[in-house]
């Protein structure tokens, strides 16, 4: 039972920010109750590397000392670690975008789990765009936890759990539960449906039924409420304030039929505005079957391919 309730693998993308190493300290720690392995990356963005009108390449000099330099200081951070916490941790750099690199340093590492700092933005350009954080999670191939620089958060004790009509919803529940039970928490299961949308309350009393009989099994201590609400996300956010959990653990459901810059209204509503941490878990059917990243990602491709050809590797692994 342990073994399965456990995480192996835990990514931490790092760029040495107050932020970013605020999230490290929190995979620490689950790293340490899952005696799982650690893998930080760093990422040297594309932006340092331009394309000319002819199709060549010039990369700015630079490059090459932002990679050794973040080479230096991951190999310092991951020794530390080892040596501190008696954890097996490993560290790449990579170039190119953010979210590509980190999306693609998931897959083939076959990581159980994102753990990485959440970023303010602000609301305008987070409803148009997305933050860095939505962007990974729309692409990657497991769940995100996503850690605000607010304070440290080493323990999840108290856990808000909201349930929604969604396909799929509870099967958020089957990767949870290796979070909750590795932390003894108590979950708070929040029953919510929008005034004005479909009301659904046959398939809510369903999933939350099976929910709770799920909890009672794993014995997981467990509180309940229903919120009626105009805003799904406005409700959860203010509910994970006011009852001061330690975690946020939500379906992330993405909606391909709506333009890039509007996917995942509720979703990205959560992880861009929430003051605690969230895990945002996407129903299985969804992984590794998403879009691809776009044109952008295209472009990338080629830049890599170009980069390798003139003796610059797009990634340096411990």
């Amino acid at each position: 039972m342990d073994a399965v309730l456990a995480l192996h693998r835990i990514l931490v993308p790092i760029d040495f920010t107050a932020t970013s190493l605020n999230a490290l300290q929190t995979a620490i720690a689950m790293a340490i109750r899952h005696k799982a392995e650690l893998i930080l990356v760093h990422i040297v963005s594309t932006e340092m590397v331009y394309v000319l009108p002819e199709g060549g390449i010039m990369m700015d000099t630079g490059i090459d000392a932002s990679v050794k330099t973040a080479l230096l200081q991951l190999d310092d951070m991951a020794r530390r670690i080892r040596q501190q916490h008696n954890l097996t941790c490993a560290y790449e750099v990579k170039s190119g975008s953010v979210t590509f690199a980190v999306v693609e340093t998931a897959k083939k590492r076959g990581v159980d789990i994102i753990v990485m700092g959440a970023y303010e933005t602000s609301k305008l350009w987070a409803f148009f765009m997305g933050s860095t954080a939505f962007s990974i999670l729309k692409n990657a191939p497991c769940p995100v936890l996503t850690v605000p620089s607010r304070k440290q958060w080493l323990r999840f004790k108290s856990v808000l759990f909201p349930v929604r009509p969604v396909v799929n919803a509870l099967e958020k529940y089957e990767f949870a539960r290796k979070i909750i039970q590795k932390n003894d928490a108590k979950l708070i299961v929040m029953g919510v449906l929008e005034r004005l949308g479909p009301h659904n309350f046959d398939e809510l009393n369903k999933e939350a039924s099976q929910l709770i009989n799920n909890l009672k099994t794993d014995g997981v201590q467990l509180q309940t409420e229903f919120h009626f609400c105009d805003s799904l996300a406005e409700i959860i956010l203010e509910k994970a304030h006011l009852l001061d959990v330690d975690l946020l653990i939500i379906t992330a459901s993405i909606d391909y039929q709506i333009k890039n810059s509007f996917i995942g209204p509720f979703a990205q509503q959560i992880v861009n505005h929430a003051n605690v941490p969230v895990l945002s878990i996407r129903p299985s059917g969804s992984f590794f079957t998403q879009k691809p990243l776009g044109a952008s990602t295209a472009f990338l491709d080629h830049l890599h391919q170009a980069t390798s050809r003139l003796g610059f590797p797009n990634s340096f692994v411990n």
